[in-house]
């Protein structure tokens, strides 16, 4: 189970890194006083061809990159850390959330460490369940073929009031509401086997990217009601959030290099020349006709995303 920061006024610097399909963004951060600290940044791009739609297809290279983006980031910061997140998706990374409550056989009697333990895995179990067959059943895969990539605790009560910290409390019925994330079985392998590469121990979690961008939203705003939308270079990632709640994501195969390849298929030229016009086209740089042009050939692309969202 995964939490961001501990609740003492300063915490240990948190290492976040967004693996991309064009590009692996690290940054280190520290919580102070309710406030985000950056204290170093990198954004290192990828070769062509390391991922695919959010899949690595690469994974020596991909590594090299994610050790480049890292170094530079705790070069910039002067600090090493021990505490990382990652944010990787995909199209083949799926989450949702579900809640789930505990009955206390003894209610007057405060909750204690072996009890929250037994309070945990029973839920959890129950949650893993339930989301991992909803979620093989949509990426058409046996239950057994698909893999808990991350668990999160969302929101925990007792007796219907909120708590952050269940320890010593009475109750009778304990209700959490869960995160779960999983991938194939396959999908996630390279993943893991890339962490492994790395020489940190204390792996907070792996979000998705628009999970962790809620975690900071949230702590302006404890009722946030929002749709969160990543458009990465192979990808559109959705998250969506309910009362200051994240209620689940989805991941589809549609991101910027699919407008690049449109206009380089479409104007006959190279990826490279496409992926400039249509960093032109976006910023209202084009002549007025050209401006016309791409926005006809890109018709049919834009509306086929928009129904997608």
């Amino acid at each position: 189970m995964s939490t961001f920061f501990s609740t003492t006024e300063e915490k240990s610097p948190l290492l976040c890194v967004d693996i991309g399909t064009a590009s692996i963004k690290s940054c280190i951060i520290r919580e102070k006083n309710n406030q985000l600290e950056i204290l170093g940044f990198s954004d290192v791009s990828q070769e062509p061809g390391n991922l695919k739609d959010g899949a690595i297809v690469h994974l020596s290279k991909t590594i090299t990159s994610l050790q480049h983006a890292i170094r530079d980031t705790e070069n910039l910061a002067r600090i090493s850390t021990v505490d990382v997140v990652f944010a990787f998706s995909g199209e083949m990374v799926r989450g949702a959330n579900v809640t789930l409550s505990f009955q206390r056989e003894r209610p007057e009697k405060r909750i204690d460490d072996q009890e929250l333990k037994t309070i945990m895995y029973e839920l959890q179990s129950q949650a893993f369940e339930l989301i991992r067959g909803d979620i093989a059943s949509e990426l058409c895969l046996a239950a057994m073929d698909v893999k808990l990539v991350n668990a999160s605790i969302l929101r925990v009560t007792i007796d219907q009031e909120i708590v952050t910290d269940i320890l010593g409390k009475t109750g009778a019925r304990v209700e959490m509401e869960l995160y779960n994330a999983f991938s194939p079985v396959k999908y996630s392998g390279h993943f893991q086997n890339m962490i492994l590469e790395l020489p940190y121990h204390q792996l907070r979690g792996v979000f998705v990217p628009t999970m962790a961008i809620g975690y900071c939203l949230q702590m302006n705003d404890a009722l946030l009601d929002a749709i969160v939308i990543d458009i990465g270079a192979g990808t559109t990632e959705l998250g969506v959030y309910c009362n200051g709640r994240f209620m689940g994501s989805r991941s589809y195969a549609f991101g910027g290099n699919t407008i690049s390849k449109r206009i380089s298929y479409e104007l006959s030229t190279s990826f490279e020349e496409a992926e400039s016009i249509k960093i032109k086209y976006g910023s209202d740089s084009l002549e007025k006709k050209s401006q016309q042009v791409i926005t006809e050939l890109l018709k049919h692309d834009l509306e086929l995303w928009i129904s997608s969202l």
